[in-house]
């Protein structure tokens, strides 16, 4: 009996220690984006998001948006099972980067389980069903999800996904009553995988495409199309409740589309040029998908052509793939089902991403190929387990599969590095992919922010040539002139950007003309003409109330000059837009003892201001500027000292406050 126990033992550490092997060899290999920061809508959705600062019941979740209390993102997204996950980790260790990472590789490493359960069913062959789960497990291609926080969404689709297929597939092995346990887990599997991402309901399909495909199954397909049917009614049960819900929480964001033309063409397009480009985008995946050694992080326009005509020679060799492709499945179907499940696999999970039903928030994304990425783990190992193979090719088969499991592991490895940080992440991109306006603005915004203004003029340029009418770049580059001191170039490219805002694929998103209007306002007050900016910096703050720094500007400008009932109405409209901010009280603090002289009251404001945010430089230095002109001169002068002790300054504005500090020293104000 003991020998029997001991036996059963060891095959068990035989059956799962060659999968913990490679659960730890994608560990490894994925491991070094722990020291990663946030990057990309990483910020938006862990660091800024109200809804996952503050832990919240799941009710509130279920009802709120992707982009819920996120000013300037429209996309109608719906994944609360994600944000709920960002929530419960915020409230154990806050917005520090390693534990999101941590969680999304040991979710990876999880999602391993399931792929090598449903390979093992799909062939009978554990080595086979290995060889598949290491493919997979090594795919460069996931390192965006993998690296990316926000990947956190395909992670648990395809975990909740692939594990509701596991349980459909396993129910039809389980006696009556085990068998609706399984169904029962399976459905809520569903509803969590799309619950997590929208694409996630791409799984209903796979759990069809299993019931003709799967090797246990008896009958012709018909006999099985009976059978499945049996079970696929259960499975609408989650999916309509998900739509519903979905529904219900994005009612009142249904709007215009807010989708940046450049990051989605198509969404801009019409259904020919979306359709024909959709079939061209499933090429890019196919490649992708067997080749990932060249990654970037975005292919916004121009980096994907789109194809206007079915005489584009890139639709063309698609079209051909697919036929062939296609071709493929059918003699699959009659000889070997598992490759039959891979091909149609592929299409029902990649189609729902291709824009071709619907246009999505992006044109292509590497994350969108995660789950689609399963395919290739399925014709791996169907291509490996061939049993009518002789030895020697099946050798060299084994050593094909190696060299591209090491070059793929190298290039994952290279590219975690490389999602350090948005600037890492920019500058790597942008020279592997200059035909992307979006990268060539988030480099040269990169560029300028480290003083390299002639490198984010090159990289300006360069997107303007791309898509020469988009206002979001002719506004970059005015604003770039503006600082550089070519007040003529700024102002010509920044109303050509306020004129082309108008255009319509721009006039939906009331930022596009906001944005040069902020900036004509600062060019204004840059030429010491505060009056012609406040019409300006107001137009901004009408087309975008979200804009905090064009509030700020036009507050600053209009404290001395507009009259006293203007300026209480734009401070009332900003503390609307953002109740409680401090510097409210800064300015009701400057104009009480400029336009009122209430000295006793300003100090009050600007007290207050100080305690919300005794980072800010400038409360500091109004309070120490009051003290002075009311007498109080030691007690300005330690201030002064305390800014000079704990800010890192400008020289210019070092010099100033040591000036000023002097001045006191010596028994006069110091302004």
């Amino acid at each position: 009996m003991n020998n029997e126990d001991n036996s059963g033992q060891g095959d068990n550490r035989q059956r799962w220690l060659p999968l913990l092997l490679i659960a730890g060899a994608a560990f490894l290999v994925f491991a070094n984006t722990l020291p990663n920061g946030l990057t990309l809508d990483d910020v938006a959705l862990v660091e800024n998001n109200p809804l996952v600062q503050q832990l919240t019941p799941l009710h509130r979740y279920l009802s709120s948006s992707w982009w819920s209390g996120q000013q300037g993102y429209g996309d109608a997204l719906y994944r609360p099972l994600t944000l709920f996950s960002f929530g419960l980790q915020h409230a154990v260790h806050g917005t520090a980067p390693f534990g999101y990472h941590l969680v999304n590789l040991l979710l990876y490493s999880l999602c391993l389980l399931p792929v090598y359960g449903l390979l093992a069913r799909l062939f009978g062959c554990r080595r086979a069903a290995l060889w598949g789960s290491l493919v997979f497990a090594l795919h460069a291609v996931h390192c965006e999800t993998v690296a990316g926080v926000v990947g956190r969404a395909e992670l648990l689709a395809f975990l909740f996904g692939a594990t509701a297929l596991l349980l459909h597939a396993r129910a039809y092995e389980l006696p009556r009553v085990g068998r609706w346990g399984g169904l029962i887990l399976a459905l809520v599997c569903l509803f969590c995988a799309g619950a997590s991402k929208e694409s996630g309901l791409a799984w209903l399909a796979a759990l069809v495409l299993w019931d003709l495909a799967a090797p246990d199954r008896d009958g012709a397909i018909g006999q099985r199309l009976l059978t499945g049917i049996r079970a696929w009614g259960w499975y609408l049960i989650p999916t309509a409740g998900y739509l519903l819900l979905r529904a219900w929480a994005l009612s009142a964001s249904a709007g215009p589309s807010t989708v940046y033309y450049p990051v989605n063409p198509l969404a801009w397009s019409d259904t020919t040029v979306r359709v024909l480009t959709g079939i061209k985008l499933l090429l890019c995946q196919q490649l992708l998908i067997l080749f990932p050694f060249r990654l970037v992080s975005d292919y916004s326009f121009d980096s994907i052509g789109l194809v206007h005509s079915v005489a584009d020679p890139w639709f063309l060799a698609a079209l051909a793939a697919h036929t062939a492709v296609a071709a493929g499945a059918i003699l699959a179907w009659r000889r070997s089902r598992p490759l039959f499940f891979a091909i149609a696999f592929f299409y029902a999970t990649a189609a729902i991403t291709s824009n071709i039903p619907l246009p999505i928030g992006t044109i292509f994304g590497e994350r969108l190929l995660f789950t689609p990425s399963l395919s290739l783990a399925v014709a791996a190992a169907w291509f490996l387990q061939r049993r009518k193979a002789l030895e020697r090719r099946q050798i060299h088969l084994l050593g094909l599969v190696a060299l591209w499991l090491a070059a793929s592991a190298v290039t994952a490895m290279g590219r975690g590095p490389e999602w350090r940080n948005n600037r890492t992440l920019f500058l790597a991109d942008v020279e592997r992919q200059p035909k992307s306006v979006v990268l060539n603005l988030r480099a040269a915004s990169i560029r300028l922010d480290e003083g390299d203004t002639a490198e984010a003029e090159r990289l300006l340029l360069r997107a303007r040539g791309l898509l020469p009418g988009d206002p979001v770049v002719l506004n970059n580059l005015g604003e770039l002139y503006r600082l550089t001191g070519r007040p003529v170039e700024a102002e010509a490219s920044l109303r050509e950007a306020y004129q082309a805002a108008a255009g319509p694929r721009w006039s939906s998103v009331a930022r596009n003309r906001a944005l040069p209007s902020y900036n004509l306002g600062l060019l204004r007050i840059a030429e010491g003409r505060p009056d012609q900016a406040l019409p300006w910096l107001e137009q901004a703050t009408a087309l975008d109330p979200g804009n905090l720094d064009a509030r700020d500007t036009l507050l600053q400008a209009g404290l001395s000059t507009l009259p006293e009932e203007r300026f209480r109405r734009l401070l009332a409209d900003a503390e609307a837009a953002y109740p409680g901010h401090p510097l409210w009280r800064y300015y009701r603090g400057l104009f009480a003892l400029a336009r009122q002289g209430r000295a006793a009251e300003a100090e009050a404001h600007l007290a207050t201001a100080l305690a919300a945010d005794p980072g800010e430089i400038r409360f500091h230095i109004a309070l120490a500027d009051l003290k002075a002109q009311t007498g109080r001169f030691a007690e300005s002068a330690t201030i002064y000292r305390r800014v000079l002790k704990s800010f890192q300054l400008q020289p210019e504005q070092a010099a100033e406050i040591t000036n000023r500090l002097r001045m006191l020293e010596n028994g006069m104000p110091g302004r």
